[in-house]
């Protein structure tokens, strides 16, 4: 049997821009500037799905079948950034960027709107033979992100993605990969009603379903025609904490309301700052489980409903996004 010319994942990279807006819409969008990275191992998956419908779906044995439009899906996984991932964050708030524009470190204020915000999305990959390979996603909705952060290791970022339309090419050259500004462990602090808690892990989850039920009929190949959002967002905080007396005595009344924010911060002053805020205006103690252990520090963990997410901040050495 001939040896097949094997893909590898060793050389993966990860890109996406902004669609510009036009006539009132990011579809079809002319893309941004791409930004590039490489994904943790396993962290570039995409699928493809066709819906295959029996025309007599009491047989056993169909005739005849009809194709249902072709749908894209995936999800990127990287380390988290401070630099170039704020696109992400505005494509799933659905927001413009409110930038500072005083010079660096600008400041990106986002907040949740309606915008339908399409990306454009690159898989690059290598086979053996180190021939070059890249799939371009078009039209793509962010459906969900996950930022996960433990101790010891770097705060993980995991976006889920659905596509209109994919596109397959042999680049004649490598994408030029962005510096990312990596967050550390240890620059991940929590706050609830001011008061700084000892956070052990968790998991920040922004979340919102896509509807792609509009399908062009009018051909021989099905495609989806548009995405849109389709539901509320949903933003849902888990943490496990080390308990004070200070934490105590916020926590012990579990069904009151309390603030919020998440922060990513490098701790540099002036224009080597970077930092990330998720300001939460309430925070909700969904379930609180504790395990007081007769040795060490105690710990809680709790998940938190989010009823509101007042703002996204980021800030570093970028102007405002280019779309």
């Amino acid at each position: 049997m001939a040896r097949g010319d094997y893909m590898t994942g060793q050389a993966s990279i990860v890109g996406w821009g902004l669609n510009a807006a036009a006539s009132g819409t990011r579809w079809d969008g002319t893309v941004g500037t791409m930004r590039y990275n490489k994904p943790l191992p396993g962290g570039a998956n995409f699928s493809i799905g066709a819906d295959q419908n029996p025309d007599e779906s009491m047989d056993v044995d169909a005739t005849s079948y009809t194709a249902g439009a072709t749908k894209h899906s995936g999800t990127i996984k990287q380390f988290l950034s401070y630099e170039h991932q704020e696109l992400l964050l505005i494509a799933m708030l659905g927001t413009a960027d409110s930038v500072s524009t005083s010079g660096a470190p600008y400041t990106h204020t986002l907040a949740l709107a309606d915008l339908e915000v399409y990306l454009t999305l690159a898989l690059y990959y290598e086979n053996f033979k180190i021939i070059k390979f890249l799939r371009t996603y078009t039209n793509a909705l962010v459906t969900q992100i996950t930022i996960t952060f433990a101790p010891e290791t770097r705060p993980i970022i995991e976006i889920s993605w659905v596509a209109q339309s994919v596109t397959a090419s042999t680049p004649g050259a490598v994408p030029t990969l962005n510096t990312m500004t990596l967050v550390d462990w240890s620059e991940v602090t929590l706050t609830i009603d001011s008061s700084t808690a000892c956070i052990n892990s968790g998991t920040l989850t922004i979340s919102r379903p896509a509807d792609d039920s509009d399908i062009t009929m009018g051909c021989d190949d099905p495609n989806v025609g548009t995405l849109f959002y389709n539901g509320q967002r949903t933003v849902q905080l888990t943490t496990e904490l080390g308990i004070d007396d200070t934490m105590e005595t916020i926590l012990a009344a579990t069904t009151t309301t309390v603030t919020g924010a998440l922060v990513c911060d490098n701790g540099r002053a002036t224009t080597d700052n970077r930092k990330i805020t998720f300001t939460f205006s309430s925070l909700r103690a969904s379930t609180l489980d504790t395990n007081p252990a007769t040795w060490g520090k105690r710990k809680e963990s709790i998940n938190w409903a989010v009823p509101t997410l007042a703002s996204v901040t980021v800030i570093n050495s970028l102007e405002p996004a280019q779309v």
